[in-house]
């Protein structure tokens, strides 16, 4: 009893991170503080469609996948909080993909104090121009 007690006092007392499962055509915002979006397939923002990406926010690469903006994608952190880009299995050099930013509109591709590692590349831009800071 003592122990069930304690679990239930040690779980409830340990913070709580909402994870959440992403693939295929995302949109919107991605953005309560130390969310976790793990991404379990291949990510598209499409074209016509926005992507934001708020301060704390990890992007989780459950596997060789790649993130793929057509649309626009503003991931900003913060010098004290950025947005993560990594993978759950290690810090090895194409444990994911990359992000990739294909005729994207001016202005509507933003890394912002970003954490991008792991990945086979981190950026790969192609037909257009996007802002890359303090990442």
């Amino acid at each position: 009893m003592r122990l069930s007690m304690l679990l239930l006092v040690l779980l409830l007392s340990s913070p709580c991170l909402a994870q959440i499962t992403v693939s295929g055509d995302v949109s919107g915002i991605w953005g309560e503080q130390d969310s976790i979006y793990q991404v379990v397939g291949d990510v598209t923002v499409p074209d016509g469609q926005y992507l934001t990406i708020l301060p704390g926010v990890e992007v989780q690469f459950m596997g060789d996948y790649k993130f793929t903006v057509l649309g626009g994608l503003y991931a900003q952190g913060t010098y004290e909080d950025s947005v993560k880009f990594v993978s759950v299995f290690g810090y090895w050099p194409g444990a994911w993909q990359y992000i990739e930013f294909n005729g994207v509109n001016p202005g509507e591709a933003v890394l912002a104090y970003c954490l991008i590692e792991s990945g086979e590349r981190a950026v790969y831009v192609e037909n257009c121009q996007v802002t890359i800071s303090n990442c």
